[in-house]
């Protein structure tokens, strides 16, 4: 007779809620079978292939969602299996532990910005619009990376009407 009970869905809810407190939630992961996740591994190999890669990198390309690889680095860190540190303009880069960190670069950029700063160095004046154009990104990226360039000194801008032209500082020719 209970046996019919706890097949039931009322039953097996009931029997579940029953030993919820005696059934582990989670286990600890051990060192050794971290990367047993397939996901995991495929951010660690990401990682130690590419030594100071950043956040929007390694996500790009696994294909993972935001929260999946916040979940996974925060993991490997936690077993001490990756170390990261925050580099450059605004964002932070992963190192497989024992690794040491090289020294830091003044300035750090992604590669978007890196394709900004070729394309102003060889247009000197170049504006927004002929960036955004030529690099075939949407406005509102190529209009943030511009501001966070400027924010660091890197390049000023110089409005003259509607108009915004980009100039690299002295300092960084």
């Amino acid at each position: 007779m209970h046996f019919f009970v706890a097949a039931t869905e009322t039953g097996k809810y009931k029997l579940f809620s029953f030993l919820l407190p005696f059934i582990p939630l989670f286990t600890r992961i051990k060192k050794d079978e971290a990367l047993d996740s397939f996901v995991r591994g495929r951010v660690y190999e990401v990682i130690e292939s590419n030594p100071g890669t950043h956040y929007t990198e390694i996500m790009n390309s696994i294909g993972v969602g935001n929260g999946t690889l916040s979940h996974h680095l925060h993991m490997l860190e936690k077993m001490e299996m990756i170390k990261s540190r925050r580099e450059g303009l605004r964002y932070r880069a992963f190192y497989v532990t024992g690794m040491k960190f090289p020294e830091a670069d003044k300035y750090r950029f992604t590669e978007l910005q890196s394709k900004i700063l070729k394309a102003i160095k060889k247009n000197e004046g170049m504006t927004q619009k002929e960036l955004v154009s030529f690099l075939g990104r949407k406005k509102q990226t190529i209009n943030y990376n511009i501001k966070t360039l400027e924010r660091s000194g890197i390049i000023r801008l110089e409005r003259k009407g509607r108009k915004t032209y980009c100039y690299l500082n002295k300092e960084v020719k």
